[in-house]
C-alpha cells in the first residue's frame, strides 16, 4: 500500500496478532495473580471458622414485648423494657469479665491452643493472661435490645475449638449468674433468720412476763397497776413510729422484696396490738378502781398477754415462711435468669474474607499490569520500537 511520503506494508493479520499481544499484558498478569494469591489464600494462610451461641428469652411472647415503647411527650426517656433487658445485659456482662474469660481458658485449655505458654516460659499467670487476650481478640458480642439476643461469635482456626469456646461461655455465665443469685438468696435468708431470732427473744421474753404482770397485778393497787400499764406506753410508741418509718423507706425502694414488706407489716400489726391492749387495759382498770385486786382484772390481763404471745408467735411463723419463700424465690430466679435454650451453632469458615482476599490481590495485578504496559509502550517508544534499547537510553548508557 502506498502513501504519500511513506510505504507501510501491513496486513489484516499483523494487525490482529499486536492487537493480542497488547491486550495479553491487561488479560494475563491479573489472572495469573487471582490464581497464586487464591492458591496462597487457600494453602499457606491459616483458615478461620467462626461458631456463635446465643440466649433468648423464656418466651416468644415476650420477644414481641420487648421493642421499646416511647411514652408521649417525652424524647429519649420513657422508653420501657421487660425485666429480660436486665438480665441478658448482666448475662453480657458476665461474658466480657475476666472471672468468665479465665474459666473458659482453664476449663479449655486454651494456654496451650494459643500458644501462650512458649512466650511466658516462667510465668504461669503470665501464659493464662496472654491466652484470656487472645480469646478476647477471637470473641465478640452482640446484644440485640429490641429482640433481647445476646450472642457470641467466636472465630479461630479450628472448628471444634470456636464451637467448644462457645459454649464454654454459657456454661461459665450460667455458672456465674448461679454464684450470684446463690449470695443475693443466702442474704436474704441471714436477713430473715436474724429477724427471726429477735422475735423468739420477744417471745421468749414476753411468756416470761406474764407470769410477771400477773403476779404484779395481783399485789398492786389499781393506781399503781395502771403506772405499770402506761410504763410501756412510751417505748411502745417509739419502736412503732420506727417500724412506720422503716416501711416508708421500704416502699421507696424499689429493690425490695414481698417478703420484708410482709414481714415489716406483720411486726407493726403486733406493736398496735400491743397499744391496743394498754388502752383496753387502762379502761378496764379504771372501771374496776371500786374493787381493788379484783380476780377478773388478773384473768383479763393474763389474756391478754397471752393474746400479745399468739401474736408474736404469728410473726414468728410468717417470718419462717418468708424466709422459705426467699429461698425458693431466688431458685426461681435462677431458672429464670439463665435461660440458656439456643443450640450451638456447628462452626462454619469465613470465606466471605477469603474471597475478598482474592479480589483485592486481583485489582492490585490489574492495576500493576496497566502500569507495566504503559511503561514498556514508553521504553518501545523511546528505543525506535525496542524496549531493550529504550531501557538502555534510558539509563544513558548509549
Amino acid at each position: 500500500m502506498m502513501a504519500s511520503g511513506f510505504q507501510v506494508d501491513s496486513s489484516l493479520l499483523d494487525l490482529l496478532n499486536l492487537f493480542r499481544r497488547r491486550v495479553a499484558w491487561l488479560i494475563w498478569p491479573p489472572v495469573i495473580a487471582s490464581l497464586v494469591s487464591f492458591l496462597v489464600v487457600q494453602f499457606v494462610v491459616a483458615p478461620r471458622y467462626e461458631s456463635h451461641a446465643s440466649i433468648l428469652p423464656q418466651q416468644i411472647s415476650e420477644v414481641t414485648a420487648k421493642q421499646p415503647v416511647l411514652e408521649r411527650g417525652a424524647f429519649l426517656r420513657g422508653f420501657s423494657f421487660r425485666d429480660v433487658t436486665t438480665r441478658n445485659s448482666t448475662n453480657m456482662e458476665l461474658m466480657v469479665s475476666d472471672r468468665v474469660r479465665r474459666g473458659v481458658v482453664e476449663n479449655l485449655d486454651l494456654v496451650a491452643f494459643f500458644g501462650t505458654a512458649g512466650r511466658h516460659p516462667a510465668s504461669a499467670e503470665g501464659a493464662t493472661q496472654a491466652a484470656m487476650e487472645a480469646l478476647a481478640q477471637a470473641t465478640r458480642f452482640e446484644l440485640s435490645l429490641q429482640l433481647q439476643v445476646l450472642t457470641v461469635r467466636v472465630t479461630t482456626r479450628d472448628p471444634e475449638t470456636s464451637a467448644r469456646i462457645a459454649a464454654a461461655y454459657l456454661t461459665q455465665t450460667n455458672a456465674a449468674n448461679l454464684d450470684r443469685i446463690h449470695a443475693y438468696a443466702k442474704q436474704r435468708v441471714d436477713f430473715f433468720a436474724e429477724r427471726l431470732a429477735e422475735v423468739k427473744q420477744q417471745v421468749a421474753a414476753l411468756g416470761a412476763q406474764i407470769g410477771t404482770q400477773v403476779q404484779r397485778s395481783r399485789s398492786a393497787a389499781p393506781e399503781r397497776e395502771l403506772e405499770i400499764a402506761y410504763g410501756f406506753l412510751a417505748p411502745l410508741q417509739q419502736r412503732l413510729l420506727d417500724l412506720h418509718l422503716q416501711q416508708d423507706r421500704l416502699g421507696r425502694d424499689q429493690a425490695a422484696g414481698s417478703a420484708e414488706r410482709l414481714a415489716l407489716a406483720a411486726e407493726i400489726r403486733v406493736f398496735e396490738s400491743f397499744l391496743a391492749d394498754i388502752d383496753s387495759l387502762a379502761e378496764a382498770r379504771q372501771g374496776l378502781l371500786p374493787t381493788p385486786r379484783n380476780s377478773q382484772l388478773a384473768a383479763l390481763e393474763r389474756a391478754q398477754l397471752e393474746r400479745d404471745l399468739d401474736l408474736l408467735q404469728a410473726l414468728e411463723a410468717s417470718l419462717l415462711e418468708s424466709r422459705e419463700a426467699a429461698r425458693l424465690e431466688a431458685i426461681l430466679d435462677v431458672e429464670t435468669l439463665t435461660i440458656l435454650d439456643r443450640p450451638i451453632v456447628a462452626a462454619e469458615p469465613t470465606w466471605p474474607r477469603k474471597r475478598m482476599t482474592v479480589l483485592l490481590a486481583s485489582v492490585i495485578a490489574l492495576i500493576g499490569s496497566a502500569a507495566g504496559v504503559t511503561f514498556v509502550d514508553a521504553l518501545a517508544r523511546l528505543g525506535a520500537g525496542s524496549p531493550a534499547l529504550g531501557w538502555r537510553r534510558l539509563l544513558g548508557e548509549t
